[in-house]
């Protein structure tokens, strides 16, 4: 297992995509990643990952096992960059993170985007 840490969503302009930290968009994670990389489009609104109802700015945390490996995601609503409903963002990790941690290692490797986003609200 390769370890990751990946951002979805919008970067400066509308578009949801799955980024890596050079804001280079990833086409291919499983194959760049391995198995336990969860595709951008399984992300893109999920009701798994997504708190409901939607409200901008509200997140979720969610543990799974994906490849046999543990993965951590933090979703949440996010308008940043695309104003029309149903916009999200997340940042998904190899491991179990805590959501302190979590966003404390986005905002490290991710520092250009970290600056225009917001933490989400896990209450």
């Amino acid at each position: 297992m390769k370890p990751f840490l990946l951002y979805f969503g919008c970067w400066n302009e509308a578009g949801h995509f799955l980024w890596d930290r050079n804001r280079m968009t990833i086409h291919d994670p499983l194959k760049q990643f391995g198995p336990n990389v969860i595709p951008g489009e399984y992300l893109d609104g999920s009701r798994i990952f997504l708190p409901t109802p939607e409200q901008p700015g509200k997140g979720r945390l969610t543990h799974i096992v994906r490849g046999g490996e543990a993965v951590t995601v933090l979703a949440w609503w996010d308008r940043t960059f695309d104003k029309r409903p149903g916009c999200c963002a997340a940042i998904q990790s190899d491991g179990w993170d805590n959501p302190d941690y979590l966003w404390f290692r986005f905002c490290h490797v991710y520092q250009s985007l970290a600056t225009k986003l917001t933490k989400p609200d896990l209450s």
